[in-house]
């Protein structure tokens, strides 16, 4: 059969004929099967990966033909520094199944936009389904000051000193953020 051959059956009559005889004919059914194959399908089908992250795509596999084996996953076309774990999705009689297939992306891995192939393999059948694999920069912020400079006077102050023992002042400063004011605060201590 061809391969655009559709899978069924058929029955398929010969006839035979000759000079000066009866024509005969005989008839006889013709199935064609389906061969064994896979086909893959990704969810999603393009997926955001942070430098230094990871991001889990489900592949599902539909087996056909009768073919009932385990499939091995793999990634082609990754860029630098972007991993796949290896993957698996065991065989069965039901012909379907699926997996988490889980990429990571190091801390040296470069953002960009690259479209990578998942294939699928088995025993004498394979097939590949593509992923759009966006790597992003890591999550960042920034901060701002306002304003950027800020200038406090010098406190005035006066000590008087005891006639006996000793004498210290501490200053301390703060400013408090929700009014924008700067305090300053004096403790003294004799000993």
């Amino acid at each position: 059969a061809g391969t655009g051959a559709a899978p069924g059956a058929s029955t398929i009559t010969v006839r035979g004929t000759a000079a000066g005889v009866s024509a005969a004919t005989t008839s006889f059914t013709l199935t064609v099967t389906q061969p064994p194959g896979i086909r893959l399908a990704l969810t999603p089908a393009a997926a955001t990966l942070p430098v230094g992250g990871s991001v889990a795509v489900t592949v599902a596999v539909t087996r056909e033909g009768g073919y009932a084996g385990d499939v091995a996953v793999t990634v082609e076309g990754l860029p630098a520094g972007v991993s796949a774990q290896p993957l698996t999705i065991a065989g069965g009689a039901g012909g379907a199944g699926s997996a988490q297939l889980v990429i990571s992306a190091g801390a040296g891995a470069v953002p960009g936009v690259a479209t990578v192939t998942v294939r699928g393999t088995g025993s004498g059948v394979s097939h590949a389904a593509s992923l759009v694999l966006t790597v992003a920069p890591p999550p960042s912020f920034t901060l701002a000051l306002t304003p950027a400079a800020l200038v406090v006077p010098a406190p005035g102050y006066s000590v008087v000193r005891p006639s006996s023992g000793h004498f210290g002042l501490t200053f301390g400063m703060n400013r408090d953020g929700r009014n924008d004011q700067v305090g300053i605060a004096a403790m003294a201590q004799w000993w």
